[in-house]
């Protein structure tokens, strides 16, 4: 793997050689691409053999390198490649493509020649996460100190053909347009996966998956501005509070925790944001809400100083104030139809915090976790 200088916002070009077996080298038989935060731009991929090349991909028999001057032994794989890699942060490439572009020069030693670039012109990011376990590969991604992952979109499925695709299995790794959105990670200032993740439905079976995010790595948003409060933006940072809270009770122990990440719970975030959106379409914004202790506690406070309990005592305490705002202040919107308002009664955020709840110590596992490993009778 190369690490370039960035030149208005591309890397240097970067090449890599990858042999048709491993027994060929000192070249590998595999690599992966990388361009974290970045995006990988393919610019020219050649499969078979060059005249005079007799010290790459020889291995110790020197008549699979030779071929007579003036042979055509060489075919493009540029369009293959870049199908493949364009747009992705990380791409494994395999030396041997004699079952997906065929064989150019029968009974010689092949490699594949790759020239790439590493495209940092963008804002946002893409990362691609296998179901497959294949070597090298990672598994999460972050932002720089100080900044919040903000998920653009996230699919579950497969798209493209060859890609996160484990060493010839080609064929359980076709594009069928087959995805699921997800959700996951908003807020937070990493993100990571694994395929126990998440309890979605299989929209391709007996095919390797892989799950897409775009993201954008963002400041967080300030707590007031201009005496204005957006309240996607708070009901966002109260999220990733909540975020913080869970992980921190979960000590990374994720089978404790699957609730969190599991199909029944997967909704929470987008639940948590459809408060905001029916704020919004009552009262325009949240200055009012954002301006009450609790709330404003809640935005402002670092789980990571505090115990668990202390932590989850004032998120809960935040909900309550909310609540009760909501109660009070039901039907004064101007833009508050019967409809929305019913659906912003506190019943609706009572469900939300009791929700909460269940993530933090929903069942006998996680008491017994909190009450062992963080002090608290519950």
């Amino acid at each position: 793997m190369k690490t370039s200088l960035l030149l208005l916002g591309l890397s240097k070009a970067a090449t890599e050689t990858l042999c048709e077996a491993e027994w060929l080298g000192p070249q590998p038989n595999s690599q992966l691409l990388s361009c974290p935060g970045g995006r990988i731009k393919i610019n020219n991929a050649v499969w078979g053999r060059n005249f005079g090349e007799t010290d790459v991909c020889c291995g110790k028999n020197n008549k699979v390198c030779w071929i007579k001057e003036g042979t055509q032994c060489t075919m493009s794989a540029t369009e293959m490649v870049s199908a493949k890699c364009n747009g992705e942060a990380e791409c494994m490439l395999y030396g041997n493509l004699n079952g997906i572009l065929g064989d150019p020069c029968k009974k010689k030693a092949k490699y594949l020649t790759v020239d790439y670039e590493c495209d940092y012109s963008t804002n946002d990011s893409t990362m691609s996460i296998c179901e497959a376990n294949i070597e090298g590969r990672t598994d999460s991604f972050s932002c720089p100190e100080g900044k919040e992952v903000f998920i653009n979109s996230a699919s579950w499925g497969r798209e493209k053909d060859n890609f996160c695709c484990p060493n010839k299995q080609e064929g359980q790794c076709k594009a069928s347009s087959c995805t699921l959105l997800a959700a996951k990670c908003g807020g937070a200032s990493d993100c990571s996966w694994s395929k126990d993740d998440f309890a979605l439905e299989d929209p391709c079976a007996g095919t390797f998956k892989y799950m897409k995010v775009d993201y954008e790595c963002r400041d967080p948003a300030p707590l007031q501005e201009n005496n204005f409060y957006n309240c996607t933006d708070m009901v966002n940072a109260f999220s990733a509070r909540m975020g913080e809270i869970i992980e921190k009770a979960s000590d990374g122990v994720e089978h404790i925790y699957k609730g969190w990440h599991s199909h029944r719970n997967m909704a929470f975030p987008r639940n948590m944001l459809k408060i905001a959106q029916r704020l919004e379409s009552c009262w325009g914004t949240c200055e009012d809400i954002v301006q009450i202790t609790d709330v404003q506690e809640t935005l402002t406070m670092d789980p990571e100083s505090m115990s668990v309990e202390e932590a989850y005592q004032q998120a809960q305490a935040a909900f309550e104030a909310i609540k009760s705002w909501t109660t009070e202040n039901g039907a004064t919107g101007a833009n508050c139809d019967s409809k929305v308002r019913r659906n912003i009664n506190h019943k609706f955020v009572e469900r939300k915090a009791g929700h909460f709840k269940h993530l933090v110590f929903g069942n006998k596992k996680r008491k017994a976790h909190l009450e062992a490993n963080h002090g608290w009778s519950l």
